[in-house]
């Protein structure tokens, strides 16, 4: 037998229950609502209610004071107060003809005062474009503070102050005067600014001028000094020529002699001589030796006397090249004499040959000064402007801005990390 379905008894304990959930669903449906609100009351009691705080007016204050202030300020100032200036570019450079001179050396000496020196006149230039001294001599040319204070009281930041004093002005100078300076290859292009074109230009050409003088300066102290060295050197060389000659002269003063080295030519020329005679004698004494066999012959007496007085002869001028001489000091011999002359010989040729490199150095010295070894090279002369190019309103703008929004992002940074230490 099959055992009975057990799906009617889930069934009907299935029926009963039907009912009750579907009269449960209306009463959910009745709470429904209630809980809803319930819930949404607990949500915004649990989430507070965004409000702006005492901080955040604080920042958006420090904003408006720190950045926006003064960036108004600013862009107001530049463009409605602010004067326009205009720029005059002038570009030079300096130059030096380093030319050796042509009498550098003679008889192998070197000319003396007249080598070239290379000297930092760039260097020299660029610091005095921008010194006191500068800045003096072209306010008495173009007047500065007249040209520059004319506007102070519509542009009291760019224009000059009226009482301003010597050192404010030099000041100033360095805001209206910049220079760019290359030292590989000394080229310095310079700008000027003022409140219209044709002060730009006169400036240019003032600060031109007073460079040029201040190079040709310096080279006329270097020719000065080139001169004076060389003269030094020349006068050194004819007191030294002066005593030597003065030696010698003093020298054949004492051995009254006037060249030694004529008295020993000669003497040596009669030594010579006598030799050339013993030999003949000596020949032709071998020629009668050779005729006659009688040892006492008149002839070969005769010839043996010549040969003996000739050796005596020959024996005494070599004594006398060593002995004492007429008017010497005794036993002064004639080989010290022509040692100590030749010697001051020496000496005479050497001091001339120095006062001919003296002397030639000295007129290479007077030739390189009478032409202008530094000058001042201007490629470009200084130009006058159409349009005016300063202020610079967009960039000081920009430039302002960032910087006030920057020192805002510290401050506020700073603010706020002491606030979470406390």
């Amino acid at each position: 037998m099959a055992e009975p379905s057990k799906e009617p008894t889930s069934a009907e304990g299935q029926k009963p229950q039907a009912p009750k959930s579907a009269t449960a669903k209306p009463a959910a449906a009745q709470k429904g609502p209630a809980s809803v609100v319930k819930l949404r009351n607990a949500a915004s009691r649990a989430v507070p209610k965004a409000t702006v705080k005492r901080r955040h007016k604080f920042l958006g204050l420090s904003f408006v004071v720190m950045v926006l202030l003064p960036a108004l300020l600013t862009i107001g100032y530049l463009w409605l107060r602010a004067e326009d200036r205009y720029a005059s570019t002038t570009a030079f450079s300096v130059r030096t003809e380093d030319t050796g001179s042509a009498l550098e050396s003679f008889a192998g000496i070197p000319a003396l005062g007249v080598s070239p020196m290379n000297t930092p006149d760039s260097d020299i230039l660029y610091q005095f474009i921008q010194s006191q001294r500068m800045v003096e001599i072209i306010d008495q040319d173009v007047d500065l503070r007249s040209m520059f204070n004319v506007h102070h009281d519509q542009d009291p930041v760019f224009a000059l102050d009226p009482s301003a004093s010597l050192e404010d002005l030099v000041d100033y100078w360095s805001r209206i005067v910049s220079i760019i300076y290359e030292p590989d290859n000394g080229l310095m292009t310079l700008e000027v600014q003022a409140f219209n074109p044709q002060d730009a230009q006169r400036i240019g050409q003032a600060i031109l001028e007073e460079s040029s003088s201040l190079i040709n300066e310096l080279s006329q102290i270097a020719r000065d000094d080139t001169i004076r060295l060389a003269q030094e050197e020349l006068d050194k060389a004819a007191v030294r020529l002066k005593e030597t000659r003065l030696e010698l002269s003093r020298f054949r003063d004492i051995e009254q002699i006037v060249d030694p080295t004529a008295d020993l030519a000669g003497q040596m020329g009669v030594i010579g001589a006598l030799q050339q005679s013993l030999a003949e004698a000596m020949i032709r004494r071998d020629t009668l030796v050779g005729t006659t066999e009688n040892p006492n012959d008149p002839r070969i007496v005769q010839a043996d006397r010549t040969i003996e007085a000739i050796k005596a002869r020959i024996l005494d001028e070599r004594e006398n090249i060593g002995a004492a001489q007429v008017g010497a000091k005794e036993n002064d011999p004639l080989s010290r004499i022509v040692g100590e002359y030749e010697g001051l010989l020496v000496d005479r040729e050497f001091a001339e040959k120095s006062y001919l490199a003296a002397l030639a150095s000295y007129d290479s010295a007077v030739a390189e000064a009478r032409r202008q070894s530094r000058y001042l090279a201007v490629h470009i002369q200084p130009t006058q402007a159409e349009s005016a190019i300063y202020p610079r309103r967009v960039t000081l703008t920009i430039l302002v801005s960032v910087m006030a929004f920057l020192i805002w992002t510290l401050f506020v940074l700073v603010a706020y990390s002491i606030r979470d230490r406390r």
